[in-house]
């Protein structure tokens, strides 16, 4: 499995005499792909073929627009996929009651849901290959080279490979919704706003690069919340309509309570599980002190060094291995050796120790057209 992830990892493809680039050429893929299923959904549930075709470039043009916005208001061009989500969704939804109504204005919106799902796999198909939105060191997982600009402990190491298991998540969601479209309108995008939101929220616990964070919360999770709340309304009021005002209005008030309950309780579990010593910036640090010392100047005496947010890392040679000790007055060190993907660590009398060996699984499974010490060139330890 490792040497067919070892062959995923590129920045561009080459087809023919021309080289284009590996993320937007997926993004393109998925697009067609989206039309495609669009067009049989369309064709089950018995949508104007002119109005499948605007849910189409709706959509197409709510994610160039939104992407040309963004980049100009930050200055800086970032993808976050479920916000992405957001503002298709309310631009389809916009132009299903411009020319539906009813019924059948909830079914073009069904349309976009069982669609939307393809393009956001390959999406993410596309972050694979270029090493964004990336996981956790680990045994089994994509292994990306200098060229990917990924920081230097992550750099030709194996890194797990949650963007594949998004994409599978994708690709079972957008089959259930495909059947569920022919159901009582709206059914496929209740199906759809939950299930991906719960598999979103789940997924960002595995992603090394943590995302956007506000006040130590997960941006991605906080809006995997409310977007399961809407899936509820969504559900009460075109699955489960009541006659009664009152119960309409009740239904709101609960799931707007169940909304601030999960946003309280993400906040506090996040306020007692994020350490200041696990912030990419500090890892980084860790790593360069732990990499810094080459086996030729190792020594059995310890090379004690105190990092900026106060971690002590000790670095020595014992028999032919690098052994590395890391402790910290006020914070727990296991979980840094465990972000830093080091080999088996262990806790002893408060301090956290890892042994580590030469740089070991540096074969020939490479992306094709790179040099023989792709990897190599950049593994420290595997």
């Amino acid at each position: 499995m490792n040497a067919w992830f070892d062959r995923l990892p590129r920045m561009w493809f080459d087809v023919g005499a021309r080289r284009v680039p590996a993320f937007r050429s997926l993004g393109i893929i998925g697009y067609h792909l989206a039309v495609l299923v669009l067009l049989a959904t369309a064709l089950r549930t018995g949508i104007a073929l002119l109005t499948t075709l605007g849910v189409a470039g709706v959509a197409a043009l709510s994610f160039f627009s939104w992407g040309l916005l963004r980049r100009a208001v930050l200055r800086r061009e970032t993808l976050v996929l479920i916000e992405y989500v957001w503002v298709a969704y309310a631009c389809v939804a916009g132009f299903a009651w411009l020319v539906a109504s009813g019924s059948t204005a909830v079914r073009v919106v069904d349309l976009f849901s069982v669609a939307v799902g393809p393009f956001l796999a390959f999406g993410r198909l596309g972050c694979a290959t270029v090493g964004c939105c990336h996981g956790h060191p680990a045994a089994v997982g994509l292994r990306y080279g200098p060229d990917h600009e990924l920081p230097p402990r992550l750099t030709g190491r194996r890194l797990f490979p949650v963007q594949l298991v998004e994409a599978a998540a994708l690709f079972v969601i957008t089959a259930v919704a495909f059947l569920l479209a022919t159901g009582p309108a709206g059914t496929a995008t209740v199906w759809f706003l939950a299930s991906y939101a719960v598999v979103r929220f789940g997924l960002q616990r595995l992603r090394a690069d943590y995302g956007t964070v506000a006040r130590r919360l997960p941006v991605a999770q906080l809006m995997c919340v409310v977007q399961v709340g809407a899936a509820v309304l969504l559900d009460r009021r075109w699955l489960h309509p009541s006659s009664s005002g009152v119960a309409d209005r009740a239904s709101v008030a609960g799931v707007a309570v169940l909304v601030v309950v999960l946003v309280a309780g993400l906040a506090l579990h996040a306020s007692r599980r994020i350490s200041p010593l696990l912030a990419p910036e500090h890892l980084d640090e860790v790593w360069s002190i732990v990499t810094a010392a080459s086996p030729l100047r190792r020594t059995a005496e310890p090379e004690l060094t105190t990092t900026s947010r106060g971690l002590a890392v000790a670095v020595s040679e014992a028999g032919g291995t690098c052994h590395v000790s890391l402790s910290h007055p006020s914070y727990e060190t296991l979980p840094v050796a465990l972000a830093l993907g080091l080999p088996h660590p262990f806790t002893r009398n408060g301090l956290t120790h890892a042994t580590l060996g030469p740089a070991v699984e540096t074969g020939p499974a490479r992306p094709p057209g790179y040099p023989a010490d792709y990897f190599a060139r950049s593994a420290t330890w595997q």
